[in-house]
């Protein structure tokens, strides 16, 4: 399926999919709780680092998805990965 094609059923079916995520809806975006998804990021097990958003505390749903397919690696290994994807574009 292509993306236009999966833009208009989110389109149809009214549901947004939001490029920013808070901590809650990023834990159920991977599947793990809240206060887990802290503690990941606390020590670094947690690959993407959050954006501010004034007082808000985001994550990127691209990042995340990229991050899980890479196989979560560690913030210092994930930095690493994304250093080198962009010194190849």
């Amino acid at each position: 399926m292509g993306e236009n094609q999966v833009m208009s059923m989110d389109v149809m079916n009214n549901s947004v999919n939001p490029l920013l995520l808070s901590a809650e809806e990023t834990a159920r975006f991977i599947g793990i709780g809240e206060r887990f998804l802290w503690g990941m990021h606390n020590t670094g097990e947690l690959g993407p680092l959050p954006i501010k958003l004034g007082k808000r505390t985001l994550w990127s749903r691209f990042e995340l998805e990229s991050w899980v397919r890479a196989r979560c690696p560690r913030r210092d290994v994930w930095a690493t990965m994304k250093d080198e994807q962009h010194a190849t574009v």
